[in-house]
């Protein structure tokens, strides 16, 4: 699959769509600890050129759980979200999330939004019936609206430059240790 053959709406989204070269795909496979799956594209490059974010497009039905549809591949950036989720500011995002009607409209917004471009996506590749039943989910993975996968949220807005909690993420992480790593990962380097 190619960039192109996704539906526009996922194109408009992920703007800096990417197929990813040979290279690419080594690293992600360090990245992640295995080879990539189905078809995938690079939704955001850190500043050294490597593989952050990935949109990931099943050609095979999962046997567990449908998997999401973007991935945080950047191993600095996974390790500081799941850093964030262990101090407790997924629940504390959603708790800002219910005292500040203004920024819970715009969350709702952007979770309608992005179940609807899983739902294209996924309808494009497996037909209606997945793809209504896994579309309904939100950036997170769950229901939409819920706050409980700081990856997928910081994935989000690293791929689309939209995404309340996910900016909220980057505040923190601008805040403590820093966006991106200073030195490349050990599964990022050759």
């Amino acid at each position: 699959m190619r960039p192109g053959e996704l539906p526009a709406a996922a194109c408009e989204m992920f703007a800096s769509l990417e197929e990813p070269s040979r290279e690419d795909l080594e690293v992600l496979s360090r990245q992640i600890a295995r080879p990539p799956a189905g078809s995938v594209f690079i939704a955001r490059r850190c500043p050294q050129g490597l593989p952050a974010v990935i949109l990931t497009v099943p050609t095979e039905l999962p046997v567990g759980p449908f998997p999401p549809l973007l991935w945080l591949s950047c191993p600095y950036m996974a390790r500081e979200a799941g850093r964030l989720e262990g101090e407790g500011l997924a629940r504390y995002f959603e708790r800002m999330l219910e005292s500040d009607d203004p920024a819970r409209g715009r969350f709702m917004e952007e979770e309608a939004e992005f179940a609807d471009v899983t739902g294209r996506v996924l309808r494009n590749a497996w037909g209606r019936e997945l793809a209504d039943k896994v579309g309904e989910k939100g950036v997170a993975g769950g229901a939409g609206g819920a706050v409980k996968c700081l990856h997928a949220h910081l994935a989000f807005r690293l791929a689309s430059g939209r995404g309340q909690v996910g900016g909220w993420c980057l505040d923190a992480l601008e805040k403590g240790t820093g966006i991106w790593c200073e030195k490349k990962p050990a599964a990022c380097l050759d």
